[in-house]
């Protein structure tokens, strides 16, 4: 995420390219009216800024910019322009750092401004933002003092929580209205210049601000500055939009839109990530007409992800009703609405199984586990993103079957809507052509269904056409069978690719986990007969109880 070469002056980095020339060597002014310059704490492409006490002994951040260092008059008045502008609405609003005083010296050719002074960043290392005391009223040591910015926590925490990310939208985006409202812009805003006061970041540098109507000139930062050039708006939100990728992705807003090959340590945080991306995607569009129109709209739409609410979920369903309406009206929305309600689990181009009917009762919701539902990826490419965590089953080749092994499912669930999500990992063997059988011990409460695909992107030409249930107590072999059903199922090995990984998915009511006992074998083809209850079971090597009946009128045994 560099955004520019330090300084040796300070945590600082140069500034955005503007029109002038190098800052000279760092100098302390002739003076700053009530204040004692202690040292340079960072520089820009114009301005130095200095830590500052107060006659009252408070700590400042001074910021100076000479005459010097611009070829012409104009960008000089222009950045002491910005500042008059800024001041009188700096301290009226708590998301904007307080100008204090602003100075300008004639002879010695600079002017000055006087602000609150960030919180420090080795204090920030050890406390939270929520217990960090101003540094404008005391400092552990001024001689160490660095101020704490965005780019500062960036460097030292690295990727920022997806919530933590909409929070510091929140604040921003608060920040941006109020200078919008004001016909004003920032123009660069970047890591750097977001700063922490008492823990609340807030936009600094405002050397670049400047008024909605004024004429544009190339200013901003690189990866940062929209494509059109900055100085409307929408500009200050795409750059927003770059700042809140970095800090969700620890990525350089240069390799935008990717995002990182893991989206979180837990679904909650890659559900979080996908949330909040769905932001960033609107705001740093490259068509302005796009991205959001107002700091206010952005704000609306991170204060329903701070809610737990689902945004992608909300833009998914508008996209549908318009792709509705285009595609045949009222009528023709209504038909695809009653479709998707029957079909509201699977999706064309992925089915290789619908369940059988159930009489369950609905799922019921666990507000604790997030639900992915409308959120962009289908539940197919969620399943398929955690493939390399489900248990892996080892099936059995040839009669005899393999022993029937113990799964806990249903631990860390996909939520879909009111249905719970988890699978079972196995690979077909190398030689083409085997079919599967399998079994499994459904479990008395709370199961939906079941169906089978490929752990890799792609459809299958044909899925299950029946099974059978069947007591689990038939089988002398089941483990732990009392009260259980035995689910019984064959599927032609002219549907499988040979040495290929696939998912046993299962559907479940409530986030509630339980164990399920599994039996897979693959045998030469027409063995494991769909339809054929014998086969199947000669294939999983199950067998069946021997129960004596006494005829009725006769002494004889018939064994069943």
């Amino acid at each position: 995420m560099n955004e520019s070469q330090p300084h040796p002056g300070g945590p600082l980095q140069n500034g955005p390219a503007r029109e002038g020339t190098s800052p000279s060597p760092p100098r302390p002014p002739a003076g700053i009216p009530d204040h004692e310059l202690l040292r340079l704490i960072g520089r820009g492409a114009y301005g130095e800024v200095w830590l500052a006490r107060s006659v009252m002994g408070e700590y400042r951040a001074v910021k100076v910019v000479y005459r010097s260092s611009f070829e012409h008059e104009r960008p000089y008045e222009r950045e002491f322009d910005g500042i008059r502008k800024f001041e009188p609405i700096s301290r009226s609003h708590e998301s904007q750092v307080d100008i204090l005083h602003v100075g300008r010296d004639e002879a010695q050719g600079y002017f000055f401004y006087v602000m609150e002074l960030a919180d420090d960043a080795g204090v920030g290392a050890t406390a939270d933002a929520n217990s960090q005391v101003s540094a404008s009223h005391a400092l552990a040591n001024p001689a160490t003092y660095q101020p704490r910015t965005l780019k500062s926590e960036l460097l030292r925490r690295g990727r920022l929580p997806a919530a933590e990310c909409v929070k510091l939208g929140l604040s921003l985006t608060t920040a941006l209205e109020h200078l919008h409202r004001n016909g004003l812009v920032h123009r660069d805003v970047k890591p750097s210049n977001i700063i922490f006061i008492n823990g609340q970041p807030k936009l600094a540098d405002i050397g670049l601000v400047t008024s909605l109507d004024a004429t544009r000139s190339h200013v901003g930062t690189i990866g940062f500055a929209p494509p059109e050039g900055p100085g409307a708006v929408t500009g200050d939100l795409y750059s927003l939009g770059k700042v809140l990728y970095e800090a969700a992705t620890a990525r350089d807003r240069q390799e935008f839109p990717e995002l990182p090959t893991r989206l979180g340590n837990t679904r909650e945080e890659e559900a979080g990530l996908i949330e909040l991306n769905e932001v960033i995607l609107k705001a740093c569009d490259n068509d302005p007409k796009r991205r959001y129109q107002s700091a206010a709209a952005m704000r609306a739409d991170l204060a329903v992800l701070d809610c737990g609410q689902s945004l992608a979920r909300k833009r998914a369903a508008k996209r549908r009703l318009g792709i509705l309406l285009k595609a045949g009206g009222v009528l023709a929305a209504l038909a695809l609405g009653i479709l998707l309600l029957m079909r509201q689990h699977f999706t064309t181009q992925d089915l290789s199984y619908i369940p059988p009917p159930s009489n369950l009762p609905p799922a019921k919701p666990a507000p604790e586990i997030p639900d992915y539902r409308g959120r962009g990826p289908s539940l197919y490419a969620l399943l398929r993103a955690e493939a390399g965590q489900y248990p892996r089953l080892t099936p059995g080749t040839g009669a005899g079957g393999p022993a029937f092994a113990k799964f806990p499912l249903n631990v860390h669930p996909i939520r879909w809507g009111n249905a719970y999500n988890d699978a079972i990992r196995f690979t077909t063997p190398p030689e083409k052509g085997l079919d599967l059988a399998w079994a499994f011990a459904q479990p008395s409460m709370g199961f939906n269904a079941w169906w089978l695909m490929t752990v890799e992107e792609g459809s299958m030409g044909g899925g299950f056409r029946g099974f059978f249930h069947e007591p689990a107590t038939r089988y002398e072999n089941v483990p732990a069978a009392t009260n259980k059903t035995l689910i019984l199922q064959g599927l032609p090995g002219k549907w499988l690719e040979p040495n290929r990984d696939y998912l046993m998915c299962f559907e479940f009511q409530d986030a509630k986990p339980v164990e399920i006992q599994v039996a897979m074998s693959f045998v030469p083809t027409e063995g494991a007969s769909e339809t054929n209850r014998l086969a199947l079971e000669k294939a999983l090597g199950l067998v069946a109880k021997k129960v004596s009946l006494v005829k009725p009128g006769s002494g004889g045994v018939t064994n069943n």
